[in-house]
Protein backbone atom coordinates (compact mmCIF):
# COMPACT_ATOMS: atom_id res chain seq x y z
CA UNK A 1 0.00 0.00 0.00
CA UNK A 2 2.88 2.55 0.79
CA UNK A 3 4.62 1.20 -2.43
CA UNK A 4 1.33 2.26 -4.66
CA UNK A 5 1.41 5.84 -2.72
CA UNK A 6 4.62 6.25 -3.40
CA UNK A 7 4.32 5.53 -7.10
CA UNK A 8 1.41 8.19 -7.44
CA UNK A 9 3.49 10.71 -5.37
CA UNK A 10 6.30 10.14 -8.20
CA UNK A 11 3.47 9.97 -10.96
CA UNK A 12 2.28 13.58 -9.39
CA UNK A 13 5.94 14.73 -9.22
CA UNK A 14 7.03 14.37 -12.91
CA UNK A 15 3.73 15.96 -13.80
CA UNK A 16 4.42 18.53 -11.64
CA UNK A 17 7.71 19.24 -13.21
CA UNK A 18 6.22 19.16 -17.13
CA UNK A 19 3.78 21.77 -15.84
CA UNK A 20 6.01 24.08 -13.72
CA UNK A 21 8.38 24.33 -17.40
CA UNK A 22 5.99 24.50 -19.83
CA UNK A 23 3.77 26.60 -18.05
CA UNK A 24 6.23 29.35 -16.72
CA UNK A 25 8.55 28.81 -19.92
CA UNK A 26 6.88 31.27 -22.21
CA UNK A 27 5.88 33.99 -18.80
CA UNK A 28 9.83 33.72 -18.22
CA UNK A 29 11.32 34.34 -21.82
CA UNK A 30 8.83 37.80 -22.64
CA UNK A 31 10.97 39.23 -19.25
CA UNK A 32 14.18 38.74 -20.79
CA UNK A 33 15.14 42.24 -21.42
CA UNK A 34 14.16 43.92 -18.20
CA UNK A 35 15.60 40.95 -16.42
CA UNK A 36 19.02 40.47 -18.29
CA UNK A 37 18.97 44.60 -17.86
CA UNK A 38 18.77 44.41 -13.72
CA UNK A 39 20.71 40.95 -12.88
CA UNK A 40 22.97 42.01 -15.46
CA UNK A 41 25.45 38.05 -15.55
CA UNK A 42 21.89 36.20 -16.12
CA UNK A 43 18.21 37.08 -16.97
CA UNK A 44 14.86 35.51 -16.05
CA UNK A 45 14.51 32.60 -18.80
CA UNK A 46 18.43 31.85 -18.26
CA UNK A 47 18.42 31.19 -14.83
CA UNK A 48 14.50 29.34 -15.11
CA UNK A 49 16.42 26.51 -17.82
CA UNK A 50 19.08 25.74 -15.88
CA UNK A 51 17.03 25.28 -12.16
CA UNK A 52 15.13 22.80 -15.13
CA UNK A 53 18.44 21.45 -16.46
CA UNK A 54 19.07 20.02 -12.87
CA UNK A 55 14.76 19.04 -12.39
CA UNK A 56 15.25 17.35 -15.57
CA UNK A 57 18.02 14.72 -14.04
CA UNK A 58 15.12 13.69 -11.53
CA UNK A 59 12.34 12.99 -14.17
CA UNK A 60 14.63 11.12 -16.37
CA UNK A 61 15.33 9.21 -13.06
CA UNK A 62 11.94 8.72 -12.04
CA UNK A 63 10.73 7.77 -15.91
CA UNK A 64 13.35 5.78 -16.37
CA UNK A 65 13.42 7.20 -20.39
CA UNK A 66 14.35 9.78 -22.15
CA UNK A 67 13.30 11.10 -25.57
CA UNK A 68 15.51 11.54 -28.26
CA UNK A 69 14.37 11.38 -31.47
CA UNK A 70 15.24 12.99 -35.61
CA UNK A 71 14.79 16.93 -34.32
CA UNK A 72 17.18 16.27 -31.38
CA UNK A 73 19.86 14.62 -33.07
CA UNK A 74 19.85 17.28 -36.33
CA UNK A 75 20.02 20.08 -33.66
CA UNK A 76 23.14 18.61 -32.02
CA UNK A 77 24.67 17.78 -35.23
CA UNK A 78 24.02 21.75 -35.92
CA UNK A 79 26.04 22.93 -33.02
CA UNK A 80 28.75 20.75 -33.32
CA UNK A 81 28.98 22.33 -36.75
CA UNK A 82 28.90 25.79 -35.20
CA UNK A 83 31.42 25.06 -33.15
CA UNK A 84 33.34 24.10 -35.85
CA UNK A 85 32.83 27.13 -37.38
CA UNK A 86 33.82 29.34 -34.14
CA UNK A 87 37.06 27.49 -33.89
CA UNK A 88 37.70 28.60 -37.68
CA UNK A 89 36.38 31.92 -37.80
CA UNK A 90 37.64 33.27 -34.16
CA UNK A 91 39.93 30.71 -33.13
CA UNK A 92 42.61 33.96 -31.69
CA UNK A 93 39.41 35.28 -29.76
CA UNK A 94 37.68 32.37 -28.36
CA UNK A 95 37.42 33.30 -25.03
CA UNK A 96 34.99 36.14 -26.02
CA UNK A 97 33.25 34.16 -28.37
CA UNK A 98 32.30 31.42 -26.72
CA UNK A 99 29.58 32.95 -24.70
CA UNK A 100 27.46 32.12 -28.35
CA UNK A 101 27.88 28.76 -28.45
CA UNK A 102 27.02 28.80 -24.32
CA UNK A 103 23.34 30.20 -26.27
CA UNK A 104 23.42 27.66 -28.19
CA UNK A 105 23.78 25.29 -25.13
CA UNK A 106 20.55 27.13 -23.36
CA UNK A 107 18.62 26.54 -27.21
CA UNK A 108 19.32 22.49 -27.08
CA UNK A 109 18.26 22.42 -23.32
CA UNK A 110 14.89 24.00 -23.75
CA UNK A 111 14.48 21.70 -27.30
CA UNK A 112 15.16 18.69 -25.31
CA UNK A 113 13.27 19.43 -22.10
CA UNK A 114 10.27 20.38 -24.11
CA UNK A 115 10.22 17.48 -26.56
CA UNK A 116 10.60 15.60 -23.34
CA UNK A 117 7.58 17.01 -21.18
CA UNK A 118 4.63 17.55 -23.94
CA UNK A 119 2.31 14.63 -24.23
CA UNK A 120 -1.32 15.23 -25.15
CA UNK A 121 -2.33 16.33 -21.23
CA UNK A 122 0.42 18.79 -21.01
CA UNK A 123 0.37 20.89 -24.43
CA UNK A 124 -2.47 22.49 -22.53
CA UNK A 125 0.12 23.79 -20.14
CA UNK A 126 2.36 25.39 -22.52
CA UNK A 127 -0.70 26.68 -24.54
CA UNK A 128 -1.56 28.49 -21.65
CA UNK A 129 1.42 29.57 -19.98
CA UNK A 130 1.65 31.25 -23.76
CA UNK A 131 -1.82 32.59 -23.29
CA UNK A 132 -1.12 34.11 -20.23
CA UNK A 133 2.55 35.62 -21.42
CA UNK A 134 0.33 37.22 -24.60
CA UNK A 135 -1.72 39.26 -22.11
CA UNK A 136 0.67 40.55 -20.00
CA UNK A 137 2.77 41.62 -23.54
CA UNK A 138 -0.30 43.08 -25.02
CA UNK A 139 -1.80 44.51 -22.07
CA UNK A 140 1.49 46.24 -21.07
CA UNK A 141 2.34 47.38 -24.69
CA UNK A 142 -1.04 48.91 -25.17
CA UNK A 143 -1.23 51.09 -22.14
CA UNK A 144 2.22 52.41 -23.61
CA UNK A 145 0.82 53.96 -26.18
CA UNK A 146 -2.30 55.16 -23.67
CA UNK A 147 -0.37 56.46 -21.02
CA UNK A 148 3.07 56.75 -22.51
CA UNK A 149 4.78 59.72 -20.04
CA UNK A 150 3.31 57.30 -16.73
CA UNK A 151 4.32 54.15 -19.07
CA UNK A 152 8.01 55.69 -20.71
CA UNK A 153 10.12 55.22 -17.28
CA UNK A 154 8.93 51.58 -16.98
CA UNK A 155 10.97 50.65 -19.82
CA UNK A 156 14.16 51.16 -18.50
CA UNK A 157 16.16 48.48 -20.50
CA UNK A 158 16.30 50.84 -23.68
CA UNK A 159 18.63 53.32 -22.22
CA UNK A 160 18.63 55.31 -26.17
CA UNK A 161 15.39 54.91 -28.64
CA UNK A 162 16.78 54.10 -32.11
CA UNK A 163 15.00 57.00 -33.93
CA UNK A 164 12.80 54.43 -35.79
CA UNK A 165 10.92 52.90 -33.16
CA UNK A 166 9.49 56.13 -32.68
CA UNK A 167 8.57 55.32 -28.85
CA UNK A 168 5.87 58.07 -28.83
CA UNK A 169 3.65 56.21 -30.51
CA UNK A 170 5.28 52.65 -31.55
CA UNK A 171 4.81 50.19 -29.03
CA UNK A 172 7.79 47.58 -28.01
CA UNK A 173 5.99 46.33 -24.92
CA UNK A 174 8.52 44.07 -22.64
CA UNK A 175 10.78 43.64 -26.04
CA UNK A 176 13.52 45.88 -27.46
CA UNK A 177 11.89 46.74 -30.44
CA UNK A 178 8.68 46.59 -32.38
CA UNK A 179 9.27 44.14 -34.85
CA UNK A 180 10.94 42.20 -32.30
CA UNK A 181 7.44 42.22 -30.47
CA UNK A 182 5.76 41.42 -33.33
CA UNK A 183 7.73 38.04 -34.13
CA UNK A 184 6.59 37.09 -30.76
CA UNK A 185 2.63 37.78 -31.14
CA UNK A 186 3.23 35.28 -34.15
CA UNK A 187 3.41 32.47 -32.06
CA UNK A 188 0.34 32.55 -29.84
CA UNK A 189 -1.52 34.03 -33.20
CA UNK A 190 -0.67 31.37 -35.06
CA UNK A 191 -1.97 28.53 -32.32
CA UNK A 192 -5.23 30.67 -31.92
CA UNK A 193 -5.64 30.70 -35.43
CA UNK A 194 -6.83 27.16 -36.09
CA UNK A 195 -8.22 27.13 -32.55
CA UNK A 196 -11.76 25.83 -32.41
CA UNK A 197 -14.80 27.33 -29.70
CA UNK A 198 -12.74 29.96 -28.67
CA UNK A 199 -13.86 31.06 -25.43
CA UNK A 200 -14.72 34.75 -24.88
CA UNK A 201 -11.03 35.24 -23.36
CA UNK A 202 -9.27 33.53 -26.18
CA UNK A 203 -11.53 36.04 -28.47
CA UNK A 204 -10.59 39.17 -26.69
CA UNK A 205 -7.33 37.85 -26.39
CA UNK A 206 -7.13 37.57 -30.20
CA UNK A 207 -8.27 40.84 -30.52
CA UNK A 208 -5.90 42.52 -28.20
CA UNK A 209 -3.34 40.87 -29.99
CA UNK A 210 -4.17 42.71 -33.68
CA UNK A 211 -4.31 46.70 -31.57
CA UNK A 212 -1.11 45.55 -30.46
CA UNK A 213 0.46 44.48 -33.72
CA UNK A 214 -1.27 48.03 -35.04
CA UNK A 215 0.18 49.73 -32.16
CA UNK A 216 3.68 48.74 -33.18
CA UNK A 217 3.33 50.31 -36.42
CA UNK A 218 5.09 48.48 -38.41
CA UNK A 219 5.20 47.02 -42.10
CA UNK A 220 5.82 43.41 -40.45
CA UNK A 221 2.53 44.13 -38.62
CA UNK A 222 0.35 44.42 -41.30
CA UNK A 223 1.61 41.74 -43.32
CA UNK A 224 1.17 39.50 -40.13
CA UNK A 225 -2.38 40.87 -39.86
CA UNK A 226 -2.60 40.21 -43.99
CA UNK A 227 -1.74 36.72 -43.97
CA UNK A 228 -4.27 35.91 -40.74
CA UNK A 229 -6.91 37.22 -42.19
CA UNK A 230 -6.62 35.56 -45.54
CA UNK A 231 -6.42 32.40 -43.63
CA UNK A 232 -9.52 33.35 -41.94
CA UNK A 233 -11.22 34.16 -45.94
CA UNK A 234 -11.32 30.37 -46.42
CA UNK A 235 -14.01 29.03 -43.69
CA UNK A 236 -14.41 32.28 -41.74
CA UNK A 237 -16.15 34.87 -43.83
CA UNK A 238 -17.83 36.55 -40.87
CA UNK A 239 -14.46 36.65 -38.64
CA UNK A 240 -13.26 38.68 -41.54
CA UNK A 241 -16.03 41.05 -41.26
CA UNK A 242 -15.92 41.39 -37.53
CA UNK A 243 -12.09 41.65 -37.74
CA UNK A 244 -12.29 44.43 -40.13
CA UNK A 245 -14.40 46.34 -37.98
CA UNK A 246 -12.72 46.16 -35.42
CA UNK A 247 -9.41 47.27 -36.74
CA UNK A 248 -11.36 49.97 -38.31
CA UNK A 249 -12.65 51.06 -34.68
CA UNK A 250 -9.16 50.05 -32.80
CA UNK A 251 -7.68 52.76 -35.42
CA UNK A 252 -10.18 55.35 -34.59
CA UNK A 253 -9.44 54.81 -31.00
CA UNK A 254 -5.71 54.85 -30.91
CA UNK A 255 -6.01 58.06 -33.02
CA UNK A 256 -6.74 60.02 -29.71
CA UNK A 257 -4.33 57.99 -27.51
CA UNK A 258 -1.91 60.52 -27.24
CA UNK A 259 -3.88 63.14 -25.95
CA UNK A 260 -7.14 64.31 -26.58
CA UNK A 261 -6.56 67.94 -27.68
CA UNK A 262 -3.34 69.22 -29.08
CA UNK A 263 -1.63 66.15 -30.77
CA UNK A 264 -4.08 65.37 -32.92
CA UNK A 265 -1.62 64.73 -35.71
CA UNK A 266 0.53 61.92 -33.96
CA UNK A 267 -2.45 59.55 -35.09
CA UNK A 268 -1.47 59.74 -38.52
CA UNK A 269 1.50 58.29 -37.78
CA UNK A 270 1.21 54.82 -38.59
CA UNK A 271 -0.22 55.63 -42.08
CA UNK A 272 2.41 58.05 -42.62
CA UNK A 273 4.64 55.55 -41.75
CA UNK A 274 3.39 53.17 -44.67
CA UNK A 275 2.44 56.20 -46.70
CA UNK A 276 5.59 58.08 -46.55
CA UNK A 277 7.76 57.33 -49.55
CA UNK A 278 10.87 58.66 -48.27
CA UNK A 279 10.49 56.55 -44.95
CA UNK A 280 9.17 53.55 -46.63
CA UNK A 281 11.83 53.51 -49.67
CA UNK A 282 14.80 54.02 -47.17
CA UNK A 283 13.90 51.45 -45.33
CA UNK A 284 13.53 48.67 -48.16
CA UNK A 285 16.54 50.00 -49.85
CA UNK A 286 18.85 49.89 -46.42
CA UNK A 287 17.58 46.56 -46.04
CA UNK A 288 18.38 45.89 -49.96
CA UNK A 289 21.58 47.29 -49.34
CA UNK A 290 22.85 45.33 -46.34
CA UNK A 291 21.29 42.12 -47.90
CA UNK A 292 23.44 42.46 -51.08
CA UNK A 293 26.29 42.70 -48.75
CA UNK A 294 25.63 39.88 -46.56
CA UNK A 295 24.97 37.48 -50.57
CA UNK A 296 28.65 38.68 -51.26
CA UNK A 297 29.83 37.56 -47.84
CA UNK A 298 28.57 33.75 -48.16
CA UNK A 299 30.09 33.77 -51.63
CA UNK A 300 33.30 34.90 -50.16
CA UNK A 301 32.99 32.13 -46.90
CA UNK A 302 30.52 29.58 -48.34
CA UNK A 303 31.23 26.87 -46.04
CA UNK A 304 31.80 28.22 -42.96
CA UNK A 305 30.69 31.71 -42.46
CA UNK A 306 32.21 35.09 -40.82
CA UNK A 307 31.62 33.76 -37.27
CA UNK A 308 29.68 35.39 -34.38
CA UNK A 309 29.51 39.05 -33.97
CA UNK A 310 32.30 39.72 -37.56
CA UNK A 311 29.68 41.21 -38.95
CA UNK A 312 30.20 45.06 -38.15
CA UNK A 313 34.08 44.10 -39.15
CA UNK A 314 33.89 42.35 -42.41
CA UNK A 315 31.18 44.43 -43.34
CA UNK A 316 33.17 47.80 -43.42
CA UNK A 317 36.06 46.18 -44.62
CA UNK A 318 34.92 45.99 -48.42
CA UNK A 319 31.43 45.08 -48.40
CA UNK A 320 29.32 48.27 -47.26
CA UNK A 321 27.42 49.54 -50.16
CA UNK A 322 28.27 53.19 -50.84
CA UNK A 323 24.69 54.31 -50.30
CA UNK A 324 24.27 52.19 -47.64
CA UNK A 325 24.03 53.69 -43.70
CA UNK A 326 26.27 53.04 -41.21
CA UNK A 327 24.40 53.17 -38.20
CA UNK A 328 24.97 50.13 -35.14
CA UNK A 329 21.82 48.71 -35.69
CA UNK A 330 22.43 47.80 -39.37
CA UNK A 331 25.53 45.30 -38.49
CA UNK A 332 23.14 42.97 -39.10
CA UNK A 333 21.79 40.96 -42.70
CA UNK A 334 18.36 41.96 -40.88
CA UNK A 335 17.43 38.72 -42.31
CA UNK A 336 17.05 35.73 -39.99
CA UNK A 337 17.87 32.65 -42.42
CA UNK A 338 20.94 34.85 -43.82
CA UNK A 339 21.94 35.71 -40.69
CA UNK A 340 22.30 32.37 -39.57
CA UNK A 341 24.38 31.42 -42.57
CA UNK A 342 27.14 34.19 -41.90
CA UNK A 343 26.83 32.94 -37.57
CA UNK A 344 27.20 29.20 -38.09
CA UNK A 345 28.17 28.31 -41.71
CA UNK A 346 26.46 26.00 -44.48
CA UNK A 347 25.48 22.90 -42.39
CA UNK A 348 23.96 24.32 -39.52
CA UNK A 349 22.28 26.58 -42.66
CA UNK A 350 21.00 23.88 -44.37
CA UNK A 351 20.06 21.82 -40.98
CA UNK A 352 17.57 24.39 -39.76
CA UNK A 353 15.91 25.27 -43.10
CA UNK A 354 15.47 22.04 -43.16
CA UNK A 355 13.32 21.75 -40.28
CA UNK A 356 11.36 25.05 -41.00
CA UNK A 357 10.39 22.81 -44.57
CA UNK A 358 9.65 19.14 -42.28
CA UNK A 359 7.18 21.60 -40.07
CA UNK A 360 5.45 23.17 -43.03
CA UNK A 361 5.41 19.87 -44.63
CA UNK A 362 3.43 18.38 -41.62
CA UNK A 363 1.49 20.93 -41.00
CA UNK A 364 0.18 20.99 -44.39
CA UNK A 365 -0.23 17.06 -44.50
CA UNK A 366 -1.73 16.40 -41.13
CA UNK A 367 -5.47 17.65 -39.61
CA UNK A 368 -4.61 17.52 -36.29
CA UNK A 369 -5.10 20.74 -34.53
CA UNK A 370 -2.23 21.07 -32.45
CA UNK A 371 0.12 20.46 -35.25
CA UNK A 372 -1.52 22.81 -37.55
CA UNK A 373 -1.58 25.40 -34.73
CA UNK A 374 2.17 24.64 -33.75
CA UNK A 375 3.23 24.74 -37.72
CA UNK A 376 1.40 27.65 -38.95
CA UNK A 377 3.16 29.72 -35.67
CA UNK A 378 6.44 28.99 -37.51
CA UNK A 379 5.46 29.57 -40.62
CA UNK A 380 4.38 32.92 -39.74
CA UNK A 381 7.98 33.27 -37.80
CA UNK A 382 9.27 32.15 -41.00
CA UNK A 383 7.90 34.91 -43.03
CA UNK A 384 9.04 37.41 -39.85
CA UNK A 385 12.68 36.32 -40.32
CA UNK A 386 13.13 37.63 -43.95
CA UNK A 387 13.57 41.23 -41.62
CA UNK A 388 14.44 40.17 -38.72
CA UNK A 389 18.15 39.08 -37.33
CA UNK A 390 19.59 36.09 -34.98
CA UNK A 391 20.13 38.64 -32.36
CA UNK A 392 16.19 38.28 -30.58
CA UNK A 393 17.47 35.59 -27.91
CA UNK A 394 13.38 35.60 -26.56
CA UNK A 395 12.62 34.46 -30.28
CA UNK A 396 15.15 32.15 -30.57
CA UNK A 397 13.69 30.62 -27.27
CA UNK A 398 10.25 30.23 -28.44
CA UNK A 399 10.82 29.22 -31.70
CA UNK A 400 12.90 25.99 -30.76
CA UNK A 401 10.36 25.27 -28.24
CA UNK A 402 7.93 25.28 -31.14
CA UNK A 403 9.89 23.29 -33.12
CA UNK A 404 10.48 20.28 -30.30
CA UNK A 405 6.59 20.60 -29.97
CA UNK A 406 5.84 19.89 -33.86
CA UNK A 407 8.29 17.03 -33.64
CA UNK A 408 6.82 15.30 -30.42
CA UNK A 409 3.33 16.00 -31.45
CA UNK A 410 3.49 14.34 -34.66
CA UNK A 411 5.28 11.37 -33.24
CA UNK A 412 2.64 10.97 -30.52
CA UNK A 413 -0.25 11.48 -33.32
CA UNK A 414 1.58 9.62 -36.16
CA UNK A 415 0.07 6.44 -35.56
CA UNK A 416 -3.87 7.89 -35.05
CA UNK A 417 -6.44 8.45 -38.19
CA UNK A 418 -5.87 11.79 -39.95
Amino acid sequence: MRKDKFLVNKKKLTELIEYNFLYYIPITIIFFNPTKYLLKVVSLPELFIYIHITLFFLYIYIKKKITVNIGSIFLFILIIFSIISLLINDFHDISSKIKYQLRWAQYFSVFVLTINYINKVSIQYLIKGLYTATWIVCVYGILQTVFLEFMLPTIFWVNNFPDYILISFRTISTFSNPLNLCAFLVFPLGVMQFQKNKTWKNKLLVLLIYLTLILTASKLAVLIIIICLLVYLRKHVKAIVYSSFFLSIALFIVSFSETFQDKLKSSFRIYERLNNSRLFDGSINQRKYILDSSIEMIKDNPIFGIGYGNFREVYLNGYKHENASASLSSFTSEFFLVDFYLDNGLFPFIIILSMFLYVFYVGFKSKNLFIKQFSFALFLFFICGFILSTRAITLLFTMFIFFAGIFKLTSIYKHEPQ
